[in-house]
């Protein structure tokens, strides 16, 4: 039997993260699991990659782009507080990648559930596939949702 005890949705606030999240919900709700919730703040270092020659006294801390995504991650799981489900919501600066894997392993997570964007040829090849990556590398399953989903109809 499978047994889900701890899910997790990185998000990075798209329409796809918001389909991720309902997955989530459903799954957590199903199986009484704590849901995760991850942001990640890019490497700043990426986009400025002078820094390196840079007194690390005179570039302004990040601390201020982390407080102002996490109150936009308080933001966007808010609708979702009144559905009985366990949050834990995670704010970290970084490479994607690398936060969510060490996420799923330090919280021994059993499942991650992540929205793709859907790029393909040029734009698939510049920006990479984070979920497909994810797919390859996580320590646990993965299910990848594209937009639009497959809607789950009760009977």
């Amino acid at each position: 039997m499978i047994t889900l005890k701890s899910i997790l949705v990185p998000t990075d606030f798209s329409k796809q993260s918001q389909s991720a999240m309902r997955y989530g919900i459903e799954f957590a709700q199903k199986f009484g699991a704590k849901l995760h919730v991850l942001h990640v703040v890019q490497d700043v270092a990426i986009f400025l990659p002078e820094m390196g020659f840079i007194n690390s006294s005179s570039v302004s801390s990040v601390e201020p782009i982390l407080q102002a995504a996490a109150k936009s991650l308080a933001d966007f799981l808010e609708p979702y507080k009144h559905d009985g489900i366990d949050f834990v919501s995670h704010c970290q600066e970084g490479n994607p990648l690398d936060e969510i894997m060490s996420l799923a392993t330090d919280e021994n997570i059993d499942l991650i559930i992540i929205g793709t964007h859907g790029h393909t040829g040029l734009a698939h090849f510049f920006l990479g596939s984070l979920a497909e990556t994810l797919v390859r590398k996580s320590p646990c399953p993965v299910l990848s949702l594209r937009n639009p989903e497959h809607e789950f109809v009760n009977p």
